[in-house]
């Protein structure tokens, strides 16, 4: 047998034996009940606390809940096993195989969290018209928070250790999700809030309002104006490297797919605040495409002038296949970082049990 074929068996052997730890034996259907229902209560907490459906709000909080649900699931994988984790080594597992099947058992897991996720709120409709999409990102970024936890699982001798460390290794992830402080920058020829700041004591915006509210769109922009994203980044390094700004911003893109500027069905409200609260790295056609709508609104206000016919909505390109390929750089990074970890702090140094 070649070297190729004998890792390729050891790697389907350890990953049969992965699941069946997890789910096999007499209450194998207890822990994926547990394992499911855990996952469906995060949801329909964010079906609760979203108020309307495609928020922003719900995109960023989203994205850091697919994260901690896969670190809380993998941070216990390594730490819990490294006696048997030595013992199988001594007797010829490799670390390649060993973290290859860790990563096909997480990437299961976070499918299938992923799925239920997504279709929760999509069936609550708190999510809209993208169940794929949205079920693919949320996989990505809960294999994301996996791969967090398999690095901290790595790298920590203990259990109680590893356990500690997860939430601060988490915190970088809400502070960095663009949701809290801004972390790109919006020129101010693109931002939005500028078209509605313009004039004398605000007057665009004060019109941009009645006649919103004159075509069915109930509520203020004013605060729009504090929550502008056009001033200068402060932490856009480091911001490159959080996977909850680039899930946050996927589940955006994707969601911005038409411009209707026209009830009973407009989102033009929605998206003027998805993309003044929530930047897309990727989307400056959008935002010109979103700030030429709001010029022809007030445009029409000022003529005195209705729309005759509602207008077909304008397809939008936000590019959430760009997010899509972060997320898997992402990915592949964590990946290398944990056969990194495990090989630098080899279960065959150790003197015994943690």
């Amino acid at each position: 047998m070649d070297l190729a074929s004998g890792e390729f068996l050891t790697f389907g052997r350890r990953l049969a034996t992965q699941f069946r730890q997890r789910f096999g034996g007499s209450h194998g259907w207890a822990a994926l009940a547990w394992h499911g229902g855990t996952t469906l209560a995060v949801a329909g907490a964010l079906a609760v606390v979203s108020n309307e459906p495609d928020e922003v709000g719900l995109f960023f909080i989203l994205a850091v809940a697919c994260l901690w649900v896969g670190a809380s699931s993998a941070v216990r994988e390594i730490v819990d096993e490294r006696d048997l984790l030595r013992n199988e080594m001594r007797a010829g597992l490799s670390v390649a195989s060993y973290v290859s099947a860790k990563l096909v058992y997480c990437a299961s897991l976070a499918m299938a969290d992923g799925f239920l996720l997504a279709f929760a709120l999509n069936l609550t409709g708190r999510l809209r018209d993208h169940l794929i999409g949205d079920w693919a990102i949320c996989a990505l970024a809960v294999f994301c928070g996996s791969g967090v936890g398999l690095i901290i699982s790595a790298v920590c001798g203990s259990i109680q250790g590893a356990m500690t460390i997860l939430p601060l290794a988490l915190i970088p992830q809400v502070i960095l999700s663009g949701q809290v402080f801004p972390v790109t920058q919006v020129p101010d020829n693109e931002a939005i809030i500028q078209v509605l700041c313009t004039g004398p004591e605000h007057e665009p915006l004060d019109r941009l309002e009645a006649l919103m509210r004159r075509v069915g769109l109930q509520g203020r922009l004013t605060d729009l104006i504090g929550n502008s994203r056009s001033y200068p980044p402060r932490l856009s390094g480091p911001a490159r490297l959080v996977a909850s700004r680039w899930g946050a911003e996927a589940l955006l893109a994707l969601h911005t797919s038409e411009l209707r500027i026209v009830p009973p069905d407009s989102n033009l409200k929605l998206l003027v605040l998805n993309h003044t609260m929530g930047t897309l790295t990727f989307g400056r056609d959008v935002r010109l495409q979103l700030r030429a709508a709001v010029e022809d609104l007030l445009a029409h206000a000022e003529s005195g002038k209705n729309y005759a016919a509602p207008p077909p909505p304008v397809p939008l390109d936000a590019q959430p296949a760009s997010y899509v390929g972060i997320l898997l750089l992402l990915c592949a990074g964590e990946a290398a970082l944990v056969y990194l970890a495990l090989t630098l702090r080899s279960p065959l140094r150790d003197p015994g049990r943690y």
